[in-house]
């Protein structure tokens, strides 16, 4: 099978990354809305803020671990013709699935948790899929940091 390229990796994420805002800005509404009515001014409490957020990252990872388990590709994926397999050629089964978004999650969630390394939580995220990102460039299986953890490849689709 040949494996994913670059370009179409990062087209798929792009896209998956604007569903996942979309998921994250509907899961943080009431806990926006309700930060604005109850707490002080408009400004967010600690407790609407971990709350919007755990939700947020919540969503990503149903929709990523479903997605990727059920079908073997998110929707950002199959708009750009690419899909995850495990060594046996199939989708990945929803541990596998749950393994693989698992290190962007928990970089988020630091980010979530800790407003004050918010920043530097983006950063590690940054340099996990700059760092990825090389790495598919030098990986003759192209896979990345979350594809070595779950035993799974990223092809191109051929169905």
């Amino acid at each position: 099978m040949e494996k994913a390229d670059v370009l179409s990796r990062f087209g798929g994420r792009v896209i998956d990354c604007l569903v996942w805002l979309s998921i994250t800005v509907v899961a943080a509404a009431p806990f926006e809305l309700g930060g604005a009515l109850w707490g002080s001014g408009s400004e967010l409490t600690t407790a609407h803020r971990l709350l919007a957020g755990g939700f947020g990252l919540a969503g990503i990872f149903i929709y990523e671990t479903l997605f990727v388990s059920a079908m073997g590709a998110t929707p950002g994926k199959r708009l750009v013709g690419i899909e995850v397999i495990e060594p046996g050629g199939g989708p990945p089964d929803l541990v596998s699935a749950a393994i693989r978004i698992s290190p962007l999650l928990v970089v988020g969630g630091i980010g979530v948790a800790a407003p004050v390394v918010a920043d530097i939580a983006n950063g590690v995220l940054l340099t996990l899929a700059l760092g990825s990102a090389a790495i598919l460039f030098v990986d003759p299986n192209r896979q990345a940091v979350w594809d070595r953890l779950a035993d799974t490849t990223v092809v191109r689709r051929c169905r």
